[in-house]
């Protein structure tokens, strides 16, 4: 009980409990309060008056701007290249055939960068290598092959050459050749060595279609709408195997339809001067019903006709497909008016096919919209090379993507056969054993065009006798009515 308790604070109830202990403890809590009361209060005081003396804080202090040590970029590591699928191409780029070679070379350009705005071929870029063929001389041929061998080509391109033998020279290469000249001693070459070089595939393998067919389409009625006169015929040949060949199977069908060759000259290739020969065919009597200049070289096509214009005779006057060579037609412009021509599916002229078939509907779109380009691109006419050449690119492309490698020569081959491929010329269907497309009125048609108002007209589409009527005849200014 003696025990002193210091509280300060506490409730009522505590102090009256703690009240029973002695009064003693109440007198001591009170008289603490009167101490501790006023000193808190002197403290609180002397506070406020020792504030006052104080200096006042100094304002905080910004530390400058910290500049970053220069970040250096971690190294870049360029793309890795894409290695190009190389295309090479064996043309005339010079010689008797380089208007050829130039259309060739133009119409592979077009295909190139098409499917290379697409992203190439297999995630590949396409590019073009270009070697020239020229007149076929021994030391072009032999850098031809060693320039394609050494860049490592993918695929060779080629269309027709002076002379056959190119051919064995670019099959040297060693890789998958395509062939689009249309000529079967370009074929022959290949035939005869196919089991040493069988990566081979030909668009066409003959003349056929332009020898039989091209004569029946002449005596179509429905086509060539002139009475003729009599059944005579003159013909001026080059001496190609290409020209040549056509006119075999041309005359043979002729002969057979009860027709007779009055005049019939070979002249060697190059010749400018035609002269004497359209003084013997002026000399005939009667006037041949036809006079046929069987060439396709421009340098020969167009002195002979700028001769036969200086004194016609009454003669339907036909060509090959020299009618819609751009050289042709800018050489004579409407005085060509009502010559006559044919050639394999070409559609750049200015007819509208309006038919059923969808298969030529198909290579107008294709033919339209390709010579569109070629003239906005080029600004010169399209040629009969374009389309083919065209289309026998888009036809090995469309084979190497089905395939996936374009170096699996024999595949890509398979493929070409159990694919069609329908372009701009036509239905290209391979024979198995072949490697070549045939003639035929769902395959390969004929086109027979005729010369009006300076542009080239489509009298029909077909293949003999098998045709469809397109744009009227119209009557050479220089036949008497």
């Amino acid at each position: 009980m003696g025990q002193e308790i210091l509280w300060i604070g506490g409730d009522a109830y505590e102090r009256s409990y703690l009240r029973t202990f002695g009064v003693e403890k109440i007198i001591k809590e009170e008289k603490m309060k009167r101490f501790i009361v006023p000193l808190l209060t002197a403290v609180m005081v002397v506070s406020i008056i020792f504030a006052g003396c104080m200096p006042a804080a100094a304002p905080p202090v910004t530390p400058p701007p910290v500049t970053p040590p220069p970040v250096t970029p971690p190294p870049v590591t360029p793309p890795e290249e894409v290695e190009p699928i190389k295309v090479g191409v064996g043309t005339a780029v010079t010689g008797v055939l380089a208007d050829d070679g130039r259309h060739h070379v133009r119409a592979l350009e077009i295909a190139r960068d098409e499917i290379n705005a697409v992203g190439g071929l297999l995630g590949r870029p396409v590019e073009l290598v270009v070697v020239d063929i020229g007149d076929c001389t021994p030391p072009e041929l032999v850098s031809a092959r060693d320039t394609l061998k050494a860049a490592d080509v993918d695929v060779v391109n080629s269309n027709w050459f002076k002379l056959p033998q190119a051919m064995t020279f670019l099959l040297e290469v060693g890789v998958l050749t395509v062939h689009h000249g249309w000529v079967s001693s370009d074929w022959d070459q290949w035939w005869a060595i196919r089991d040493e070089y069988p990566y081979y595939m030909c668009l066409n393998e003959g003349e056929q279609g332009y020898g039989i067919p091209y004569f029946q389409g002449l005596m179509n009625p429905e086509m060539i709408t002139w009475e003729y006169p009599n059944k005579t015929v003159a013909i001026q040949t080059c001496d190609t195997l290409y020209t040549l060949r056509q006119e075999n199977w041309w005359i043979g069908e002729a002969e057979r339809q009860g027709w007779e060759i009055v005049y019939r000259d070979v002249h060697a290739i190059g010749t400018a001067e035609f002269g004497p020969h359209l003084a013997k065919i002026r000399a005939l009597d009667p006037a041949p019903a036809i006079v046929w200049m069987n060439s396709v070289i421009s340098e020969e096509v167009i002195p002979f006709f700028a001769e036969f214009l200086e004194d016609p005779t009454q003669s339907l006057f036909i060509i090959t497909w020299m009618i819609e060579k751009p050289e042709f037609l800018g050489a004579f412009g409407e005085v060509a008016n009502g010559v006559v021509g044919t050639l394999p599916g070409f559609h750049f002229h200015a007819s509208e096919y309006t038919g059923q078939n969808q298969q030529y509907r198909t290579h107008y779109h294709l033919g339209k919209t390709l010579g569109a380009e070629y003239r906005q691109r080029y600004g010169e006419e399209p040629s009969v090379q374009v389309p083919i050449a065209y289309d026998s690119f888009w036809i090995w492309a469309d084979a190497v993507a089905r395939v996936g490698d374009v170096r699996d020569f024999e595949a890509i081959q398979q493929a070409m056969i159990d694919h069609p491929y329908v372009g701009a010329t036509a239905r290209y269907a391979f024979d198995p054993e072949t490697h070549a497309c045939t003639y035929a009125v769902d395959a390969i048609p004929i086109n027979y065009f005729q010369v009006q108002g300076g542009e080239v007209y489509n009298l029909a589409i077909g293949s003999g006798m098998d045709v469809e009527i397109i744009d009227p005849f119209v009557l050479p200014y220089w036949l008497e009515e």
